[in-house]
């Protein structure tokens, strides 16, 4: 009950800190300047389970599904947007918003308790660290529009909790309904759960049951996506011919190209200036003022592995990646309360030498 209170409480907060963003970009996204998926997202909403969309978007039922069933309810709000929809368009478009302003809310959530078992955090460290969701790049640009990454972030945020307390069922069933989501979040939390557990020793007590745990959860999500896809085939799929051997031969090519790109690095810039800037204020920390911080840094190699990952699979590098976002803003947290801290303290030590200098001509 005490939990369950403490769940509330936080989700409620991150509702209320969330809900100006989701609202501005009800009324200012405009799917028809801003494409990325949303049209196929919205397409799935309104005839779900339709074979008018390729896979893999055909797969990722869960967001489009229960945003079909809420839009056959009357609206609760009208007002004038951007996008200029009406009717079950609009429903449509409202409820897919609210119900990511929901998942990201609850993602938030999940981090405040995933940082305070990993981690060991205080109740406000872990609140504060959490609410870096609300100021990611992604979050801001593209998380809460009519996609599926909100509902993504919600199952890896959960994942993660579920692995860092030791439930593995929790942790099994989550992925099995996250796969339904995005099938992406089976990839992400393969490898965040994985290199946390590669950094176990052998002789510990739960080693064996940890990595049982975690295989079977990820083992038993890809097969269930793969009967799926099996059972259910969509009626066009990318991914097959861009997982062809010239698939695969055309997209290595490009790889150089994309890296030529100014926009691929402008982007990559812009959406993890925060974690680059960590790192590079954690160099200077480490090699001029010769002072440790706390982290397992081996979680940060989940950056490279996804951006290298997204360059083979042809994938989009900036929103992939950015499920990473556990690791990274428990990294940025970190690294800036260190600083902040160095500040305060020399802040205060300087405060206490003007005191006693002042103290000392007073006296004279």
């Amino acid at each position: 009950m005490q939990l369950l209170k403490r769940f509330l409480a936080v989700f409620g907060f991150h509702l209320l800190m969330g809900f100006p963003l989701a609202y501005v970009i009800l009324k200012h996204y405009n799917p028809a300047v801003f494409i990325w998926d949303t049209p196929r997202y919205l397409l799935m909403a309104k005839f779900w389970m339709t074979q008018a969309v390729p896979a893999p978007y055909f797969y990722r039922i869960l967001s489009p599904g229960i945003v079909h069933f809420l839009s056959q309810l009357p609206t609760f709000y009208h007002t004038q947007i951007s996008a200029g929809l009406g009717g079950l368009e609009y429903r449509i478009f409202l409820n897919f918003i609210m119900l990511n302003l929901v998942w990201v809310s609850l993602a938030a959530t999940c981090l405040y308790f995933y940082f305070r078992k990993r981690f060991f955090w205080s109740s406000g460290f872990a609140l504060t660290a959490s609410m870096m969701v609300w100021l990611s790049f992604f979050t801001a640009a593209n998380v809460l529009v009519p996609l599926v990454d909100a509902g993504a972030y919600f199952f890896i945020a959960l994942a993660l909790w579920a692995a860092a307390a030791g439930n593995w069922r929790a942790f099994v069933l989550t992925l099995l309904v996250g796969v339904l989501q995005k099938e992406t979040v089976v990839l992400v939390v393969g490898v965040l759960v994985g290199l946390d557990l590669l950094g176990q020793r052998r002789d510990a007590p739960d080693w064996g049951l940890n990595w049982f745990g975690f295989s079977v959860g990820i083992g038993a999500a890809t097969l269930a996506y793969l009967a799926f896809a099996w059972f259910y085939p969509a009626s066009a799929d990318f991914n097959t011919i861009k997982l062809s051997a010239t698939g695969i031969l055309a997209h290595r090519s490009a790889i150089g190209a994309g890296f030529e790109a100014r926009s691929f690095w402008l982007q990559g810039l812009l959406a993890y200036l925060p974690f680059l800037v960590a790192l590079a204020a954690h160099a200077v920390w480490s090699m001029v003022l010769r002072r440790t911080i706390k982290f397992p840094m081996r979680l940060l190699l989940v950056f490279p592995i996804l951006v290298v990952l997204t360059l083979v699979l042809n994938m989009d590098q900036g929103r992939i990646v950015s499920l990473g976002f556990p690791v990274y803003l428990a990294y940025q947290w970190v690294v800036f309360a260190h600083l902040w801290r160095a500040l305060d303290k020399r802040e205060l030590e300087e405060n206490q030498a003007s005191s006693i200098q002042k103290r000392v001509q007073s006296v004279q």
